[in-house]
């Protein structure tokens, strides 16, 4: 069964429209939201621009409740958008976020959360033969 909703991280999401298959994640979930400094990033990197176009409605914006918790995570040498991920999914009670960065996920499975990175993602894409020129 595939997880239903989850968090994605700038790098990420970049990573996987440039390997053509950001359209084919609605295959692994059902739901995949983005915080604002992820939207922030993609947005001031220039090369990404095709990337922004591709932020469907699959695709949701979501913004921190919790400001003092990302601070946190901050401090402890996580990027901002890596520890809104985490924070966001957190608060909503959202099990999955994808992300390649190895501190970043020791603190999203710290806070008990399932970790995609890209790689899991690509083998899982593969495994439903649903990577380009398959």
């Amino acid at each position: 069964m595939k997880p239903r909703k989850a968090v994605i991280d700038t790098s990420s999401l970049i990573l996987l429209d440039k390997a053509g298959v950001l359209e084919k994640l609605s295959v692994i979930f059902d739901q995949i939201f983005y915080p604002q400094h992820v939207k922030t990033e993609v947005t001031r990197k220039g090369k990404a621009r095709s990337t922004r176009q591709k932020l469907s409605s699959f695709f949701s914006l979501c913004k921190v409740g919790d400001a003092t918790r990302v601070e946190i995570l901050k401090q402890d040498n996580v990027d901002p958008g890596e520890a809104e991920v985490i924070v966001q999914a957190t608060e909503r009670a959202i099990s999955t976020v994808i992300m390649d960065d190895k501190r970043a996920q020791k603190k999203a499975h710290r806070h008990g959360l399932t970790i995609y990175d890209t790689k899991r993602v690509m083998i899982e894409l593969d495994r439903l033969g649903l990577l380009p020129g398959k």
